[in-house]
């Protein structure tokens, strides 16, 4: 327990960057144990490390597109030759690693269990409020929710807090556990597409019993409604399928 608390002094550091190659998990390593317990899953934004202490928040850029996402160090590794850090698919996804299998990235530790430091870089901090008050078609109310609490149950929300009501259906084009995840994902998403219609829904995950954050974008009638926007997502990078808002 003392090395790895030594390991935690020297390497959980804000400061901390690292250059290498990135590689993603394969799928045959989903539900498998992880060296710190945990069960992996492909679907979160999840990477290993061969020293960094798990729950180690990792922001992870691909030096070839300039694309980020932050990972949560919950596993060992990798040892193949030169690289520095697997990835899950859904973060390999985020950064365009999925298509290539590896590459070039830069990692720098911002936070720990699931916080990022105020000093991460502006540019991946949620949507201005007044970007996403161009909605149309959704009823809002006034009341942000500010921190996870906040967010309730059933209800959906724009990247900034506010309620939102959007109807029928969206392209869900992530899930994530945490809060900051979820809106980080959404400021993506505009940024690469500049869609404005993106929300978080708020479920619960009855098996692991915890909040769950869908990244939904638009609102549509049916499949065929969501075309152009789901070609908008590929151009942007990004992969979903059409999954139905809440039931008002």
């Amino acid at each position: 327990m003392y090395v790895f608390g030594g390991f935690s002094k020297l390497y959980a550091q804000k400061n901390f960057i690292q250059r290498g190659i990135a590689s993603y998990y394969t799928d045959r390593f989903d539900g498998r144990k992880t060296a710190s317990g945990e069960i992996f899953d492909n679907r979160e934004l999840v990477g290993s490390h061969k020293k960094l202490p798990f729950n180690t928040m990792v922001k992870v850029t691909n030096l070839a597109n300039k694309r980020s996402v932050v990972v949560r160090i919950n596993d060992r590794g990798p040892y193949a030759h030169g690289r520095i850090i697997d990835v899950s698919k859904s973060a390999a996804n985020l950064i365009g690693l999925y298509a290539t299998g590896t590459a070039k990235v830069l990692i720098q530790a911002v936070g720990r269990d699931g916080v990022v430091t105020k000093e991460t870089p502006k540019k991946i901090t949620p949507i201005p409020a007044k970007k996403i008050t161009t909605i149309v078609n959704t009823n809002s109310k006034t009341t942000r929710a500010s921190v996870e609490k906040d967010f309730k149950i059933g209800k959906t929300y724009d990247a900034v807090g506010f309620e939102k009501t959007p109807h029928g259906y969206g392209v869900q084009v992530a899930y994530f556990t945490t809060l900051a995840s979820a809106k980080k994902q959404c400021s993506e998403v505009t940024g690469a597409t500049n869609i404005q219609e993106v929300f978080i829904q708020v479920g619960w995950d009855n098996k692991k019993q915890r909040k769950i954050y869908r990244v939904m974008v638009g609102s549509f009638a049916n499949k065929s409604a969501s075309s152009l926007t789901q070609r908008q997502l590929r151009r942007g990078g990004f992969k979903g399928f059409l999954a139905r808002h809440h039931l008002k």
